[in-house]
């Protein structure tokens, strides 16, 4: 077992690298199509091989390791792919930020909007001593600003030159289910977030 990794294809699978190392399989274990739904079964499926929409990095003994969703990698501006997860894990390593949405489709370099922690910052701004009353008063604070700015230098220390955050808004209101913005199991709505703060956005492109 490589932790890490989902293993090696089993007997019978067949499986391979498409476009975008796109993860697609071939076998008795593949679905016979969507009920009723030809056009989705056709899109899905493609002289037998499902394409799983599973972007993954193969090691050299076969093992196989799931790196995003295709429908979830950006192309910037210059034409480089991102992974998006893989820079938002990265960042949210830190105590400090609880949630991270990488920007850079079709954009010149990778922002992000970014939500603290408000447990493990409210307890730092407490132990020196930093007044504030709520959630935006604690964002708003130019201390926990330049303790946020920190951590993301640190998270793009790890991180390929065209993969670093060069610009990032602080969130002043905690993601909602009710608002749209994550799913009942606290997923991100990549799509929606960015409608919601499209504004907020093309200020940090400006």
């Amino acid at each position: 077992v490589t932790v890490g990794t989902v293993g090696t294809p089993i007997r019978g699978c067949e499986a391979r690298l498409g476009a975008q190392d796109e993860l697609q399989v071939r076998g008795d274990m593949v679905f016979a199509g969507y009920y009723k739904n030809p056009e989705a079964t056709a899109a899905a499926i493609v002289d037998g091989w499902l394409h799983t929409g599973d972007v993954v990095e193969q090691h050299a003994d076969g093992q196989l390791r799931i790196v995003d969703r295709l429908k979830d990698i950006m192309i910037t501006a210059g034409g480089k792919n991102l992974t998006p997860s893989a820079i938002e894990n990265r960042m949210k390593a830190s105590p400090y930020i609880k949630e991270c949405i990488v920007i850079g489709e079709g954009r010149r370099f990778v922002a992000a909007l970014i939500q603290i922690d408000d447990e493990t910052v409210a307890r730092w701004a407490e132990a020196r001593h930093l007044a504030f009353t709520h959630f935006r008063s604690l964002v708003e604070r130019d201390e926990v600003r330049a303790l946020i700015e920190a951590e993301v230098a640190e998270g793009n220390r790890h991180l390929a030159q065209v993969s670093r955050i060069r610009k990032f808004h602080l969130l002043t209101k905690m993601l909602d289910h009710d608002d749209g913005e994550v799913t009942a199991t606290m997923k991100v709505r990549r799509s929606s977030i960015t409608k919601t703060y499209a504004a907020e956005i093309e200020a940090l492109y400006r």
